[in-house]
């Protein structure tokens, strides 16, 4: 009961934060406020642990899409490939693996502090949860009109 106060009480912050800045949430902020309920409902963190993965989660979230902004910044300033040197293809490819590899370094250093965090039976819930998150996510998207506006 306690976490569904939790939950109500950070989609209403996170609304009215968002109202402030505009009318209508887009389907991103609408997606992440989902994502947020279904994590909070499928871990069933106590008040403890909730005070300690939050902070941690959206440190990684941040870190991901600082990361993923980065990556697609580069893919946007690079030129079309038939104009390009074999040579400039092969540095946007190795790019490319090294993003890769920055965020698996980072989906590894977020699971060592998930384990510092959480206990392991919460840990493998959470990647449990993310994956089924995914999935009900794709298979709204899947239905058209009726999923997520």
């Amino acid at each position: 009961m306690k976490n569904l106060v939790h939950i109500i009480s950070f989609l209403i912050a996170m609304m009215a934060s968002h109202a402030a800045l505009a009318q209508q949430p887009t389907k991103k902020e609408k997606i992440e406020a989902l994502h947020v309920a279904f994590l909070t409902e499928k871990l069933n963190l106590t008040p403890k642990e909730a005070q300690v993965f939050w902070p941690v989660y959206n440190e990684y979230i941040q870190k991901r899409e600082d990361l993923r902004k980065a990556r697609q910044q580069a893919r946007k300033n690079a030129k079309q490939e038939d104009q390009l040197t074999d040579k400039e293809i092969e540095q946007i490819l190795e790019d490319d693996l090294a993003y890769e590899q920055k965020e698996l370094d980072l989906k590894k250093d977020f699971h060592k502090k998930l384990k510092q965090v959480l206990p392991m039976k919460k840990v493998a819930m959470y990647y449990k949860a993310e994956e089924a998150f995914k999935k009900k996510i794709l298979e709204e998207y899947g239905k058209g009109d009726k999923g997520v506006k």
